[in-house]
């Protein structure tokens, strides 16, 4: 099965969640299927944008429509009527490609139909309301807008709807809900998650009495909760330490009034999975925002940490188990939930968080489950 894996690619866009995904699905696909990421497409002309001024020459007739479609759309997003994130209209070669597995981006086909299986974590009105500040009612009306440009394009919009044949997948209960809530045919609608792949185990390294906190995003990912939970717990512990690793220049220079905090500022992903986590106890996640498995998550439990994390309704509810604790962002709460997995039995903890990784954050599990979306999505798409 030949699959168009257009999804965030590192070096092209933003490094991240999203890369990560893109990433783990290339380092160990489904069985049978090759990926082509989207770069890779363009780059080899598989894949053709439409609508767009070329470098060199005009505007082809065929594509003047769409041209001035995107010229209003583009309008409308630098305004702050609706979301930052654009339409692509595409031509995708049918003879290529089985399936497009569309992560994030929202997709138009032009001149082509290839079917489409779709993943995201969250709308992206809570992603501008709760994390970038904008008001409901703005959020509201731009949900509306993007619905409107959806359906008159016949688009593929990985948080919104997609055309009859293609199927959405998201990362939990809740987000599939919310999507059947505004009319999207349960048939069209499956939960899917997020996994990790396997890696050579690296010698932990723990001494019983450390925790971390890993993100670049120090205050959406809860990192105050975190420092403040752990100022709490050592008072009762002046033994503990506390890792924290983030890209915060102004939360950087705080952290040396804390005693037992050592900082690693903006470290590459080898020290945090060679150096950092084998040193983890357990890592505190007490994110406001966040949505299936976090990647940092993925790493801690297949390394064998366990996790305290929040209450978020768009984080995967099989993120449960005698390894992580879900927890309100409340200081106390979080402080508590941490030092109940540190009277933990070491191997019993690092078992439990090995275990869940490989039996629900595997890569494996996804697979299955996304083979058989591409299976059926193909099956519908056709004739």
């Amino acid at each position: 099965m030949r699959a168009l894996l257009f999804s965030p690619v590192a070096g092209r866009d933003a490094a991240g969640g999203d890369t990560s995904y893109t990433e783990a699905l290339v380092e160990e696909p489904p069985e049978g299927v090759t990926y082509t990421t989207y770069a890779e497409a363009l780059e080899e002309g598989s894949m053709v944008l439409r609508g767009r001024r070329p470098d060199k020459g005009g505007i082809a007739r065929s594509d003047l429509a769409l041209f001035v479609l995107r010229s209003g759309e583009v309008a409308a997003r630098r305004s702050g009527l609706m979301f930052a994130e654009p339409l692509w209209f595409a031509t995708i070669d049918p003879d290529a490609f089985d399936v497009v597995h569309l992560h994030l981006f929202s997709l138009r086909q032009v001149d082509s139909k290839v079917p489409v299986v779709s993943s995201a974590g969250y709308p992206l009105n809570v992603l501008y309301h709760e994390g970038r500040g904008w008001s409901a009612r703005r959020a509201t009306v731009a949900v509306a807008l993007e619905s409107r440009l959806a359906h008159m394009a016949d688009a593929h919009v990985p948080w919104l709807s997609a055309p009859r044949s293609d199927l959405l997948t998201v990362y939990s209960g809740h987000f599939a809900r919310w999507l059947t809530d505004r009319g999207v045919p349960d048939r069209q609608v499956r939960v899917l998650g997020t996994a990790l792949p396997a890696a050579p185990p690296i010698p932990r390294r723990s001494d019983g009495r450390t925790l971390a906190f890993i993100a670049r995003d120090y205050p959406r990912k809860g990192g105050d909760i975190a420092l403040a939970a752990f100022d709490l717990m050592r008072q009762q512990d002046p033994s503990l330490t506390f890792l924290v690793a983030t890209d915060a220049p102004e939360i950087e220079r705080s952290l040396s009034a804390h005693p037992g905090v050592q900082l690693y500022s903006n470290p590459p992903r080898s020290v945090v999975l060679e150096e950092i986590l084998p040193r983890t106890d357990v890592l505190l996640a007490p994110t406001r925002l966040d949505c299936g498995v976090p990647y940092g998550l993925l790493e801690a439990f297949r390394q064998g940490c366990g996790v305290v994390t929040s209450t978020v309704p768009w984080l995967d509810e099989r993120l449960s188990g005698p390894c992580v604790r879900r927890v309100d962002l409340d200081t106390e709460a979080v402080a508590a939930s941490a030092t109940e997995l540190l009277g933990v039995d070491r191997s019993r903890l690092e078992r439990d968080a090995r275990a869940l990784w490989q039996d629900r954050f595997s890569m494996s599990s996804l697979n299955d489950d996304l083979l058989t979306a591409y299976q059926d999505a193909i099956a519908g798409g056709r004739p």
